[in-house]
């Protein structure tokens, strides 16, 4: 393999690495990050935004935002944002920074908004 294809291939794989060894926030059960793309009923590139999102539990009930910003640089990137969505067990909302107002079963992120706080997050 070239070193050019591995450059690519490397890239591909940094917004994922990324979160794997980001600090979290997990109020629920120690369930590590699902990883797997076909757990995913939302996974956007750069930021995805949703409302009134309510999930029935089960599997493949995760959302999540594949995109890590630059070293200093602001913007959208990995911005994930739920109003007044619920995302039961064993779901999980996985971004660089989240926010969101109701109810999440565990949340994985960089950063939280003012929402969601300890509170809203855990078994439902």
């Amino acid at each position: 393999m070239s070193g050019v294809a591995r450059s690519k291939r490397w890239k591909r794989l940094l917004p994922l690495l990324a979160l794997a060894l980001a600090p979290t926030t997990v109020a629920a059960n120690h369930i590590p990050l699902n990883r797997n793309l076909q757990a995913y009923l939302i996974l956007g590139l750069r930021t995805t935004r949703v409302s009134s999102l309510k999930l029935e539990p089960g599997p493949g009930c995760n959302v999540g935002v594949n995109c890590v910003p630059l070293a200093g640089g602001r913007g959208l990137c990995g911005y994930l944002h739920a109003k007044t969505s619920v995302i039961p067990a064993p779901g999980q909302m996985v971004a660089n920074q989240v926010c969101g107002t109701q109810s999440f079963y565990q949340v994985f992120a960089n950063s939280v908004c003012s929402a969601p706080t300890c509170a809203m997050i855990g078994p439902a």
